[in-house]
Order: structure tokens, then C-alpha cells, then sequence
């Protein structure tokens, strides 16, 4: 049944309660007033980017499920109050996020600083290809690496671990955070292949018997039950292109630390541990195809790849492509069918969407060097270990009146609170609601497959209820 209004009043003072608080430090943080903090501009950015995107969220639901709001409360599984509950609680995590940021550029601004530099190169050549439009990153330390995508703000927050020094396994795993940043945010050329599922979902019926009798899937299918790999196959390419061969051999040391227990063990977002050296080895071996087969770098590559290939050996981490494994929603796949699903997203990536990343013959990428060997983060200068001038993670920076968000030293701006993206189908449906205009962005997100439509809203794009830290043992969550 239609929840009441009444129901829903009772969340205006929470609703407020969040909106004082988060213009109360935006106050704060306002560069004039806090100017000797270092990234004082875009923590200010960000800070009223997220009070007024958080009221836009929150003002949707209030008002789409009061009276004549236009959204029906009656689904058999997702309340209106859940909407709210969860949005509260992206609002939080992300409030939390920028306090400890905030406070941890007082403590360790240098170490922070270094840091920063490191994830801002790592993000740089996408930036520079156009895979990405302008975007700047802001590193901060918790307990565990990760990284936190914001809607509001073209911001890559990369969490480090509270031990981080700038060691080669560390700086690799930044670039692999980035790396899914670029993935959130990236516009895929022309003709990239988007997967369909109009005959599996015809035949859908036939899903749940096959489970319960334990029958492994048709090829055909595999695409449908490893689709959540895609994200994690991304930043694991992106990182072999910018990284080069020595960030590939690193990713596979961080697999020593996972229990043979888990190299089976599909958790729905990363391919299964046994199998990651495949993604790295696929992908040096496609860089060095590019790139052109008779160079040194191009040989160098593939000698890494090889290594790859015997240190998966040695690890006794190879078994035999009829192994089956359990995937996290669906029936059983045996390891070719997921080693070929690998190669061929490997494939599409490395020679179609990015491509341009990847390094000219003869010619290593600029960041190679930088992750082969120890450097201190707190005293980390790029434009010595480069060679060249090396910019800064350029500024958000907010209006006097709060009223828009843009670069400094740009005339590029937008709204505060909004994504400044084209494609944001659910940021228009949102707006149209809260606009009372009868568009129809809303028909295109029920056809995109969300149901009931305003979940799309609620995700928000990228916009999820996890807090800081990798949920999943494995490197590069």
C-alpha cells in the first residue's frame, strides 16, 4: 500500500539535521577561512557538492513519495523508507570520508601530497586520450585500500592503507583504484560492445532447474553469470597499460596472501583469485600486439607474461580447464569457459576502448620506472623521477554564492550538486520529478531494467552504501 505522508514527515528532521551539518562545515572549510590547508579548495567543493546533491536525492523521495508524488510505495520488496534509509546512509559515508581527509591533510599533508601525485599521473593519460573528461583525485588513509566514487564531483578518492609508504605494490594498487575510477566514468567509443540478454531473459526459466541440478551453463550464457567481473577485469588492463609488465608481476605477489581456499571462490565482483594471472598475462601479451611485436618493450612484455605463466605454476594455482566452479548467482562454469570470457574482454579492451593507452613501439610507458622500485611518499617528487614538469592534481573549486562547481583557472562550470554529465539518464529523471515535468527519462531507466525505476535514482550511478575498505580479500578491490 502507498505509504502515508505521514511516514514520511517523519524523516524531515533527519533530512535537515544532514543539510545544517554538512553547510556548517562546508562553512568551515571554505578556502578563505582555512587556506592553510592543503586541498582546502576541493574539499570545500566537495563538501557543498555533497549537501546539495545529498537534498536533492532526499528531496526526491520525500516529495515523489508523498501525496501526487508520482512514485508508487507499494513494491512488493523496496520501501519508500528503505530509499530514504540508504540514502541517508550514502550521504554519511561520504561525509565521514571527507572529515577524515580534511583532518588527515593537517597530519600528514607531505606523505598525502606524494600520494596524491602518484594516483594523479595514474589518472592522467586517460584524461589526456579523452577516455575521460577533466578529473582530479584526492588520496586519503584508512585501514585498507579502496576507492570511493562520488556522482557529485569529478573527484577519484583513493583510501591508502595507514602503512602505506610508497612501496611498488603500493603505488601499483593505486593505479588499479584509479583505474576504476576511469572505468565509472569513461564514455565508450563508438561500436564497443554492450552484452544482450533478450534470449536469456526469454529463457529464464530454465536458470533455477539448472542450478538446482548442478549443470554447468552453455558458453553462450557465461557472459550473464561473470558480467560483474567486467569492472575488476577493467582497472586490472588499465593498470597493466599505465604500469607496464613490472605492475602485472606485482599484482600476482599480492596473490600470495590469499588461502588456496578462496582460488575458487567467485564473490560476484572479482574473477575468481586462480584466475587473475590469466587477466594480467592476456593483457601484457595484447599491449605488446599493439604496440608492435619486434620492439624491446614489446619483448619485454612478453617475457613477463611468460613469467606470469610459470609463476601461476609454481603457486600450483593452474588446474585443468574442466574444473567447475560455483558462480555467486548462478549455476556451474568450468574454468575455460571463464578463462575465454578473460581473453576475449581483454581483447576488447586492450584493442578497442583502450587502445590509445597503450604505448607506441619501442617506447615504455612514462610510469613503468616509477613502479619498479621504493619511493617515498612523504618526499615523492614526479618531476625529478620524470623528467619533466609534472602538474598538480588541479582544484574544484565553488562559486561565492555556492551556486556552481568548476576548475580552477577554467571558465568550465556546472550547478553545485550535479554531475555535470550528459548521460546521467537517472540524474534527469530525478530532476524532471523534482522540476514537475512530464519527461520521459524515467520510461528510460524502467527499459534499462530497473524496476521500480526510481532504484536507478537511488543508485545514483556509481553511488554505493559501502563504507571505506575493500569488502573482498583480494588486491585492487
Amino acid at each position: 500500500m502507498p505509504t502515508p505522508a505521514a511516514d514520511l514527515s517523519q524523516w524531515t528532521p533527519p533530512s535537515k539535521r544532514i543539510d545544517d551539518l554538512l553547510e556548517e562545515l562546508a562553512t568551515q572549510m571554505d578556502p578563505g577561512k582555512a587556506s592553510a590547508l592543503p586541498r582546502a579548495a576541493t574539499l570545500h567543493a566537495l563538501l557543498v557538492s555533497l549537501q546539495r546533491f545529498g537534498a536533492n536525492q532526499l528531496d526526491f523521495f520525500l516529495k515523489g513519495f508523498g501525496p501526487n508524488g508520482g512514485l508508487d510505495g507499494s513494491h512488493h520488496l523496496y520501501s519508500p523508507t528503505y530509499a530514504l534509509d540508504v540514502t541517508v546512509n550514502q550521504i554519511g559515508y561520504d561525509l565521514d570520508l571527507l572529515l577524515r581527509a580534511s583532518h588527515q591533510r593537517s597530519l600528514w599533508s607531505t606523505l598525502l601530497t606524494g600520494a596524491d601525485q602518484v594516483a594523479m599521473a595514474a589518472l592522467q593519460p586517460a584524461i589526456q586520450h579523452n577516455l575521460i573528461g577533466q578529473a582530479t583525485v584526492l588520496t586519503y588513509a584508512q585501514k585498507s585500500l579502496s576507492i570511493r566514487l562520488a556522482p557529485y564531483a569529478p573527484v577519484a578518492l583513493v583510501g591508502l592503507p595507514f602503512h602505506a609508504t610508497g612501496r611498488p605494490q603500493e603505488n601499483v594498487t593505486i593505479v588499479h583504484e584509479v583505474g576504476h575510477y576511469v572505468a565509472a566514468r569513461r564514455d565508450p567509443p563508438p561500436g564497443a560492445s554492450q552484452p544482450q540478454w533478450s534470449q536469456l531473459t526469454r529463457n529464464g526459466w530454465l536458470l533455477g532447474p539448472r542450478r538446482q541440478m548442478g549443470a554447468i551453463a552453455p558458453p553462450r550464457m557465461a557472459d550473464l553469470w561473470l558480467d560483474g567481473w567486467r569492472d575488476e577485469i577493467f582497472a586490472d588492463v588499465y593498470t597493466c597499460i599505465v604500469g607496464g609488465p613490472v605492475a602485472a608481476t606485482t599484482l600476482l605477489e599480492l596473490l600470495r596472501g590469499l588461502p588456496a581456499t578462496r582460488w575458487l571462490e567467485d564473490d560476484g565482483e572479482h574473477p575468481l583469485p586462480i584466475l587473475r594471472p590469466v587477466v594480467y598475462a592476456a593483457a601484457l601479451r595484447r599491449i605488446a600486439e599493439v604496440g608492435g611485436q619486434n620492439s624491446a618493450v614489446a619483448n619485454s612484455l612478453c617475457e613477463a607474461a611468460a613469467q606470469l605463466d610459470a609463476a601461476t605454476g609454481h603457486l600450483q594455482m593452474h588446474l585443468p580447464d574442466w574444473v567447475t566452479f560455483q558462480t555467486r548467482s548462478g549455476p556451474r562454469l568450468d574454468l575455460r569457459t571463464a578463462r575465454d570470457f578473460i581473453k576475449q574482454e581483454v581483447e576488447t579492451l586492450v584493442t578497442k576502448e583502450l587502445r590509445a593507452l597503450c604505448p607506441p613501439q619501442g617506447v615504455p610507458g612514462e610510469l613503468w620506472s616509477l613502479l619498479e622500485v621504493d619511493h617515498d611518499l612523504a618526499s615523492l617528487d614526479l618531476t625529478v623521477l620524470l623528467g619533466r614538469e609534472v602538474a598538480q592534481p588541479p582544484e574544484l573549486f565553488v562559486t561565492d554564492d555556492l551556486a556552481q562547481i568548476g576548475w580552477a583557472g577554467s571558465d568550465k562550470r556546472w550547478p553545485t550538486g550535479k554531475t555535470g554529465l550528459e548521460n546521467a539518464t537517472w540524474e534527469q529523471a530525478r530532476d524532471e520529478l523534482l522540476d514537475n515535468k512530464q519527461g520521459n527519462k524515467a520510461d528510460g531507466l524502467a527499459d534499462a531494467g530497473w524496476n521500480p525505476w526510481w532504484l536507478g535514482v537511488l543508485s545514483a550511478g556509481t553511488w554505493t552504501t559501502e563504507g571505506p575498505g575493500a569488502g573482498n580479500p583480494q588486491p585492487g578491490g
